[in-house]
């Protein structure tokens, strides 16, 4: 394999790693946890969000929003949960159609260096192994097509779903003050979700190389 072609190829095992986790993370790291809603909780809360001594409640208002509160929570955990579940079936599919073409790779580079290491002619091994690569790169770039569709209408789904549980949230603790009422942002905030396993499953590199994928270490 000559440069141009040992680059092509660790250039595309890299992308698949840090690209499509990239793209499933980005929509949801602001509204939920970790961006915007959260610089007006100055004087909050861990475990709440919002917490302040500066807003006061009648008793009545603090049990309805409590109720909308876990409402919120009870809504937004099972969709967590169904992308967490999608996410990990694309991964599932992305290292089963690169299954194959990683073997192929893998045994077409061994027949290479095992026939320079035993000073036996390797233009043909060389050639076989030229060969996996180009297939190995023409794979990849479709599952990571495949994969990136699933991922955006998966990722689409759960922010319409969240968007809703978030305005239907706002709607309820609006509703429980006087009409025309300025309601302190940071009560309209709704309860923090957990996401943060997404954050950590940012870089797949580990489950690439744990799976053979990670073959860009080639000598010509």
């Amino acid at each position: 394999m000559n440069k141009t072609t040992r680059a092509i190829a660790t250039a595309a095992v890299a992308s698949i790693a840090i690209s499509i986790p990239l793209a499933a993370t980005s929509a949801f790291a602001d509204d939920h946890g970790r961006g915007k809603g959260n610089g007006n909780s100055g004087n909050s809360s861990h475990s709440s969000g919002f917490v302040s001594a500066r807003i006061k409640l009648s008793p009545g208002q603090f049990t309805a929003i409590s109720g909308a509160r876990k409402n919120y929570l009870t809504i937004v955990a099972p969709i967590n949960q169904t992308l967490r579940s999608a996410v990990v079936k694309i991964q599932g599919d992305l290292l089963a159609a690169m299954s194959a073409p990683s073997v192929a790779l893998a045994i077409g580079e061994d027949a290479y260096q095992f026939a320079k290491d035993t000073n036996t002619d390797t233009v043909a091994a060389k050639a076989a192994r030229d060969q996996a690569a180009a297939a190995f790169t023409a794979a990849l770039t479709t599952a990571k097509a495949a994969a990136q569709t699933q991922l955006n209408t998966t990722r689409a789904t759960a922010q319409t779903l969240l968007d809703k549980a978030k305005s239907d949230y706002k709607v309820a603790v609006t509703a429980t003050f006087p009409a025309g009422t300025a309601i302190a942002p940071s009560l309209l905030n709704p309860p923090r979700t957990n996401f943060n396993w997404m954050h950590s499953n940012e870089n797949w590199n580990v489950l690439m190389n744990s799976n053979g994928l990670a073959l860009g270490h080639f000598k010509d």
